[in-house]
């Protein structure tokens, strides 16, 4: 009967060994995470290169390109399995992109219109609302992307890696 225990618990360590992620696991899904990071700030960008250069149709065009990707990839991270237990690096990514969720499907349109305004309409008046919307919009970008790489390097510390 001890002999039994024993071996249970053998079996059982073993095998919870084998379940953890090594540091080479971590490392790849932190590629993954950050190579999707890349791709949410270059749409992004664009977006926001498009308010300062193009028509308005390229404008919402960008927009759209950004709120697809943002929505495709929360789907794909929702559906994804968890990591490890405590699944941080992804619940992180998760909260990041719930942030450009808001803004590119509620605070985006806004600015849009506000674009619209002024080049269609030639109503200039609506600049102070324009500049309080994009401080607003760079202000939770930040803290975002903070809260983000705050959990990135709690995420390398766990598994022994360095970030470059």
């Amino acid at each position: 009967d001890v002999y039994k225990r024993q071996l249970l618990f053998v079996v059982a360590f073993m095998v919870s060994c084998e379940m953890r992620p090594t540091t080479k696991d971590a490392i790849d899904f932190n590629d993954e995470i950050v190579a999707d990071f890349r791709k949410l700030v270059d749409a992004d960008d664009a977006f926001i290169d498009a308010m300062y250069y193009d028509d308005v149709a390229e404008i919402e065009k960008a927009m759209y390109d950004l709120q697809d990707f943002v929505k495709e990839t929360t789907e794909e991270y929702e559906n994804m399995e968890a990591f490890d237990d405590e699944d941080i690096f992804r619940k992180a990514f998760l909260e990041l992109l719930d942030v450009y969720n808001d803004i590119a499907f509620k605070d985006y349109p806004k600015l849009v219109g506000y674009i619209y305004q002024v080049v269609e309409e030639g109503n200039t008046a609506i600049g102070d609302e324009y500049v309080k919307l994009t401080g607003k919009i760079e202000d939770k970008v930040a803290e975002a992307k903070e809260d983000f790489y705050a959990e990135q390097e709690k995420f390398a510390e766990q598994y022994d890696f360095v970030l470059e």
